[in-house]
């Protein structure tokens, strides 16, 4: 199937080296050179190294080097960098809106931020036909996981019924799914770094465990809604807002 076909029939696509290697190169040295400013130790320029060092020393500096390099202008530049290309091109866009650009690192026995079984449309609104650009920046295998699917037409798109989380932790499980997940086959896509895994905000996926002995899963998401979205246009053109006092889709609108 062409990549539109694929995405209106299953919710997903997986684009493969979308991303130019001289791009992620350019971040891997802008977090070499963070990882320095912080005297954090590294040998081999490894994303792997330079967190476990940075956590040896502290939590809390292995914290600095994630909220630094949400921050860094090579990341937040990452979807000009053939994803939003791709998605005008093969997958329908017709005037591309960068909702946000977020970044994780997904650590061993740090399971309490991973995300359950849940839509994008939850926490950032927009539409049910908007996109996540899901980007790993390091190899993903069955130890560090990825994401799990379940495929879903546009045609049958269906938003589920949520709950509020009554012990709010992490934005990650302030929202929760409040009704059983369908019985379907689910799909573990292999994403490496160069490819970009896009899928539907209507899409059910979840974090899968990190389960490997040291190293992590480092990944951007870019959202993508379309300004001719007659939805994102009822929204005001605005995303969602997700916190412990006040989440948008549960709660209504706030200006």
């Amino acid at each position: 199937m062409k990549p539109l076909e694929q995405l209106e029939a299953e919710g997903f696509y997986i684009a493969r080296n979308v991303i130019p290697q001289a791009n992620l190169d350019l971040i891997k040295s802008d977090i070499t050179d963070l990882a320095e400013s912080l005297n954090i130790r590294h040998s081999s320029n490894s994303y792997h190294e330079i967190w476990n060092n940075a956590v040896s020393e502290s939590r809390a500096k292995g914290s600095l080097i994630y909220n630094a390099v949400k921050r860094l202008p090579s990341v937040l530049n990452l979807p000009n960098q053939g994803v939003l290309d791709f998605a005008k091109e093969n997958l329908g866009v017709r005037i591309p809106a960068l909702v946000d650009v977020n970044f994780r690192i997904d650590a061993p026995q740090e399971g309490q931020f991973a995300f359950d079984w849940h839509q994008d449309y939850w926490f950032s609104v927009c539409s049910p036909m908007a996109l996540v650009a899901w980007t790993p920046l390091v190899a993903t295998d069955e130890k560090v996981g990825g994401v799990d699917v379940i495929p879903q037409s546009d045609k049958n798109a269906k938003i589920y019924r949520t709950i509020r989380n009554p012990e709010y932790k992490s934005y990650s499980n302030s929202i929760l799914l409040d009704e059983p997940v369908p019985n379907i086959k689910i799909v573990s896509p292999q994403v490496n770094p160069g490819d970009c895994l896009y899928f539907r905000f209507h899409l059910l996926h979840r974090s899968i465990p990190n389960t490997s002995d040291n190293m992590q899963r480092w990944t951007i998401q870019s959202r993508i809604a379309d300004f001719s979205d007659l939805e994102f246009k009822s929204h005001e053109y605005k995303p969602g807002i997700v916190s412990k006092e006040f989440i948008s889709y549960l709660d209504g609108k706030k200006s």
